[in-house]
């Protein structure tokens, strides 16, 4: 029994019998945060008990913008991306969401459709959070990618640099990403090193950032073997 099932067990008492200060949406943010921190094998049951909360709440509340930003975080955790990115459209199709919640689901949803194929949509969609949020971290980061789908390499890295003011393994595993795909690979792999020290203390990395490390890896390992 781990922690994060103690957890969505603690939540649970919550999500039954919620206290009038205690929202049901804070207690399925709880939980989808929590869930997260671990992948579905390492804990199937705290899984499967947050995956019927939303269920529920989207029984109760299926146009809700806040359910619907919810589930598609978590089907996006569960690497579901096609039900993730019809729930994101849901939102921005939704007349019901704020500015900053569209907002928030047009960067989401253009971090999905970050590549060649799918990189002018995404563009559209990422310019337009930007423009309602600011150039925050998470959101150059997002745009950096976009731009590294497009194959404008020289802006996707000043977008990368600027969004790894604010890093994570992550963000720093993209900036790698875009140094290697303009050929500097030494600066690609003293990158991956610090993203790579930085795991220790962040959550369990997504599907897709996990294949990134293992590219990342393969790529530039006689750069990261260099004394």
């Amino acid at each position: 029994h781990s922690r994060v099932d103690e957890a969505v067990d603690l939540l649970g008492e919550l999500w039954v019998a919620p206290p009038a200060a205690v929202p049901r949406q804070r207690v399925l943010r709880a939980a989808v945060t929590a869930v997260q921190t671990v992948t579905p094998a390492a804990a199937p049951q705290a899984w499967a008990t947050v995956a019927r909360w939303l269920a529920e709440a989207a029984e109760d509340a299926p146009d809700s913008p806040p359910v619907l930003m919810l589930r598609a975080e978590f089907e996006t955790a569960r690497e579901n991306v096609s039900v993730a990115e019809s729930l994101y459209r849901a939102v921005l199709a939704d007349g019901h969401a704020d500015k900053p919640t569209q907002a928030v689901a047009a960067n989401n949803l253009a971090f999905q459709l970050a590549a060649p194929a799918t990189a002018d949509e995404a563009a559209a969609l990422i310019d337009a959070a930007i423009a309602t949020l600011g150039p925050q971290p998470d959101l150059l980061d997002t745009r950096g990618l976009v731009r590294l789908a497009q194959g404008n390499v020289a802006a996707a890295i000043i977008d990368l640099e600027e969004a790894c003011l604010a890093p994570s393994p992550a963000k720093l595993m993209h900036l790698a990403k875009a140094y290697s795909a303009r050929g500097n690979t030494t600066r690609a792999a003293a990158t991956l090193a610090r993203a790579r020290r930085r795991m220790t203390a962040s959550p369990r990395l997504p599907g897709r950032e996990e294949s990134l490390l293992e590219e990342l890896e393969r790529d530039l390992l006689p750069a990261l073997q260099r004394p």
